[in-house]
């Protein structure tokens, strides 16, 4: 049964909208960049804390970026950091599909990262702040990792390469992703690697217009998800520098 109405009332609430941190156009580029390990850094996971559980970390400042302040991370193994959300599951090696669950998701080399126990120097998850206000900077390093390959076809799976890399959060807002030359790379491998706000908005993505190459390419609206390929056993990695609102690969 319906009422017996030819009109009905309704109301609605216009509020201002706060502007999503990643819907606006960037460029980037695919070079290899410096990498310098972190000297004496704050140790989360190494051989003696053999753990999958994220690490979560007070931010040792409020971090600004655009309208947004955070205030704390979490640290996975797998390859990214969660600015101001709930810690993912261990599982988990798509973080940028998970927008519901942090305020901001930075993937560097997101995928089911494995310790590298054959390294000449051990491995570790470590993060270490630098400088002082108003130049501080957060950097949070992996290093000596694998990465898990499946092979379809045989229901096999085996970890391959060698790979070292940092996340660069710096008080300005700017975001630095650098990678170390990648190891022992016999094969081609693939991992996540962008950014992902929380907002229905935040769905732009940096992917690769060739089979082999991520140089100058534009971020395009686009449900895909962006992707880091080693496409030969070079040991050429892609590196990000995300400056504000604008997003470069150096």
């Amino acid at each position: 049964m319906y009422p017996e109405y030819g009109v009905t009332a309704a109301m609605y609430v216009q509020q201002p909208r706060r502007m999503p941190l990643l819907a606006r156009e960037y460029n980037m580029s695919a070079l290899v960049t410096g990498f310098e390990p972190l000297a004496d850094p704050i140790i989360l996971r190494d051989r003696s804390m053999v753990t999958p559980r994220p690490s979560e970390v007070a931010l040792p400042f409020p971090l600004q970026i655009s309208d947004r302040t955070f205030v704390s991370m979490s640290i996975a193994k797998n390859g990214f950091v969660v600015l101001d959300g709930e810690p993912f599951e261990n599982w988990v090696t798509n973080p940028l599909a998970r927008l519901e669950n942090a305020q901001l998701i930075i993937a560097a080399f997101a995928g089911e990262l494995n310790p590298d126990t054959s390294a000449p120097a051990p491995w570790r998850i470590a993060w270490k702040l630098y400088n002082e206000a108003p130049h501080r900077m957060i950097a949070i390093e992996w290093r000596n990792f694998t990465i898990r390959k499946f092979n379809w076809e045989t229901g096999q799976a085996f970890d391959i390469g060698r790979f070292s890399f940092q996340i660069r959060i710096h008080e300005s807002g700017r975001i630095d992703m650098v990678y170390d030359k990648a190891e022992e790379l016999t094969e081609a491998v693939t991992a996540q690697d962008g950014l992902r706000g929380n907002d229905v908005l935040d769905k732009h993505a940096v992917f690769s217009l060739s089979e082999n190459n991520l140089l100058d390419v534009r971020a395009t609206t686009s449900r895909r998800i962006p992707q880091i390929s080693m496409l030969d056993a070079s040991g050429m990695v892609k590196g990000s520098r995300i400056a504000g609102t604008s997003v470069q690969r150096v």
